[in-house]
């Protein structure tokens, strides 16, 4: 006797799927909530997918003269932990269970249990059935075909499938544009109103299709990035632009950050795609803010008459040379006085220093640590006084406690009478602030462009454009053009 149901999805050809879902979806549901007809539907697939494998593709053929396959056995215990829509009594189920529906359709055959023998009942599979799904060819043969392009899956029925090639997905792509929702959740009414406007002024991104089809990956992860924004934009659906070069728009949807009022652009699109494939595929304008965190904090810092002379030694270029490292470090290390107030811990929970240890091992990683601690700690104490500042202009609000508001009106709430304020308040807090006056520099830029910016970078922009740019101290660069 089979100890499990076969769950694992089969290979099959475009028409056996079809066949099969055409012939799974004749079976009525008989019952009042409709809500539940998926998972009826579902695992009367899953059924017959068992039956399929344990008695057509892996066994041994009956006589041609036999109607049906051969028979294998499923407990009424393992039947009903399983599948109680197909072997549940109708009495416990929101309708009439599948099995007498599937039997009355011809697609099984069964013998009934045998009490006196304690023999599970045992079920065959119609061959006629199996002729309309799998064509005349023998199991084995079938097996070898090369056009099974398709997973007999336990998932809702699907229509008009075809297979994901680059050119089907954008056939697909282009025909829809999904409406775009942005969240705004977790921000003030003020953030939220703010934010509704930005996001309305934004315009499209532009994406070359046939640069992303020309593209060939470095490694699998590029591949999978590539084959990904396919589908992406699949889902998304875009407008078309030019038919030659192949030129489509497509519009992001981005979600606001608790902390720091940034948008991240929802299911991974073109945001989160690595840069040399993102910026090889671009059609317009990428620009970047120069140095716009360790600029803010400076800036700050002078705002509130706090002096710190160290902070000026502070540069890409200066600390790679004063500590020896690669860039990528050295913008780490600069990251650190905005996210941890410089401090650098060496231990696990310290997403800085897990990097350090990936890129120069650990024995370094500790050396570099010990020296840019010591060498920030004059830094250290003039950030927390900055912070203190913060806080000292934070609004009371009863009953939640303090509210200290960014740039963009977004709110960072601590109740110093509930809970002690601590280092990572301290750090969250100034992060809140820095990252407040960067994405209010961002999204100034799109409301006085409107229609021009498709994609935010955090500290950047890509858009149709050139921009106009008016922040008092940030600078804009040009990084990209296309």
């Amino acid at each position: 006797m089979s100890g499990y149901i076969i769950k694992r999805a089969i290979l099959v050809t475009l028409d056996t799927y079809n066949s099969f879902i055409h012939d799974v979806h004749k079976i009525p549901f008989l019952g009042k909530d409709k809500r539940q007809s998926v998972a009826f539907y579902q695992e009367i697939q899953v059924f017959l997918q068992h039956l399929i494998c344990n008695n057509y593709l892996y066994a041994k053929a009956t006589p041609d003269d036999d109607p049906y396959t051969q028979f294998s056995p499923i407990s009424s215990k393992l039947g009903k932990a399983m599948l109680k829509f197909v072997f549940e009594q109708s009495k416990y189920l929101c309708c009439d269970r599948a099995l007498e529906l599937i039997e009355k359709t011809g697609i099984i055959k069964r013998i009934s249990h045998d009490y006196s023998k304690k023999k599970s009942r045992q079920f065959a599979l119609s061959k006629a059935y199996l002729r309309r799904w799998f064509g005349d060819t023998n199991h084995a043969g079938y097996m070898q075909r090369d056009d099974r392009l398709i997973y007999l899956t336990t998932t809702r029925r699907r229509r008009n499938i075809d297979s994901l090639s680059e050119e089907s997905l954008v056939q697909q792509a282009l025909t829809q544009q999904i409406k775009v929702k942005h969240k705004t959740r977790h921000a003030s009414r003020e953030t939220v109103k703010y934010m509704k406007e930005v996001y309305r002024a934004m315009g499209g991104l532009l994406i070359n299709l046939d640069k992303l089809r020309d593209y060939v990956p470095v490694n699998d992860r590029e591949a999978l990035a590539k084959t990904h924004f396919l589908g992406y934009l699949k889902a998304r659906g875009c407008k078309l632009v030019s038919s030659v070069p192949l030129v489509v728009e497509f519009w992001p949807e981005y979600k606001l950050a608790k902390l720091g009022s940034r948008s991240f652009e929802q299911h991974g699109g073109f945001q989160a795609m690595k840069s040399q494939l993102k910026w090889a595929i671009f059609e317009g304008y990428n620009y970047d803010i120069k140095s716009s965190q360790l600029t803010i904090l400076r800036h700050e810092l002078k705002k509130y008459g706090i002096k710190c002379p160290l902070l000026k030694k502070i540069s890409k270029k200066k600390v790679m040379n004063l500590f020896k490292v690669s860039e990528k470090v050295a913008k780490l290390l600069i990251y650190s006085l905005i996210y941890s107030l410089g401090d650098v811990k060496k231990n696990k929970e310290s997403k800085a220093f897990n990097q350090l240890c990936h890129i120069d091992g650990y024995d370094r990683a500790v050396e570099i640590a010990d020296a840019w601690r010591e060498f920030t700690t004059p830094i250290e104490k003039k950030l927390k006084q900055l912070v203190d500042i913060y806080i000292g202009q934070s609004v009371n609000c009863p009953g939640r406690g303090l509210a200290i508001r960014n740039a963009v009106r977004q709110t960072y709430m601590i109740n110093p009478k509930k809970q002690k304020i601590t280092a990572k308040n301290l750090r969250q807090i100034l992060s809140h602030m820095i990252q407040g006056i960067e994405s209010q520099a961002v999204y100034e830029t799109i409301l006085d462009n409107p229609g021009v910016c498709g994609s935010i970078e955090h500290d950047g922009l890509v858009s149709t454009q050139p921009l106009d740019w008016a922040h008092p101290y940030l600078r804009l660069k040009l990084k990209h053009y296309q």
